[in-house]
Parts: C-alpha cells; structure tokens; sequence
C-alpha cells in the first residue's frame, strides 16, 4: 500500500504525531499528502522571533491558498531595540490580504 492510498483519516492521524517540520517534509512528496497537510501546517502560527514574523506575513500575502487555512496568528510588538523591522508595505499588505483571505473565525493575536 502507498501511502496517498492510505484513508486520510489515518494519514491526518500519522500528521498529528509529527511536528510542522516534518509535515513539511512529508508534504513534498506528493500532491494528495500536500492536499491533505496543507490546512494543519497554516493553521496556527505563534512565533515571536521578528525576522520569522515576516517571512510568514509574507507568505501570507503570497500565497492565499495557505492563507486561508489560517486559524491563529499570534505575534509580538516591535520594539525600537528589535534589530529587525516590518516593512511599511509588508503591513499594508497583510491587511489588506486580512481582510479578504482569513475567515471570520480566525484569531489574530
């Protein structure tokens, strides 16, 4: 048996058992898995490292297709001693992608 005909109950339980980097991973190797993988690898994001911050706010806006699946966003302030900033246009755009691409659950934080 391959693994995209394993019933994808399973397949969401295998993915419960792994960290997001691992789905990753595992996403990557065919089309049905990344199908599957791609709405718990959106779902929640908590990271306050700056820099990781807006690669993912970046992603966000590129790429509506995960966007979507997103649940939770929690976030830290920027602070003046924060070596990294968010761009201007990276915050327009977030917002403006907000607005249109999470649902009316989602929770941002």
């Amino acid at each position: 048996m391959t693994l995209p005909l394993i019933p994808l109950e399973i397949l969401d339980s295998i993915f419960s058992l792994l960290d997001k980097t691992d789905i990753s991973r595992l996403s990557r190797t065919c089309k049905q898995i990344h199908q599957q993988a791609t709405p718990r690898l959106w779902r929640s994001y908590c990271n306050y490292n700056q820099q990781a911050h807006n690669t993912f706010l970046r992603a966000i806006v590129t790429n509506p297709g995960g966007a979507k699946h997103v649940e939770e966003l929690h976030t830290s302030n920027v602070t003046e001693d924060d070596p990294h900033e968010i761009l201007e246009d990276d915050i327009q755009s977030f917002q403006q992608s907000r607005t249109s691409q999470f649902p009316t659950n989602s929770k941002i934080t």
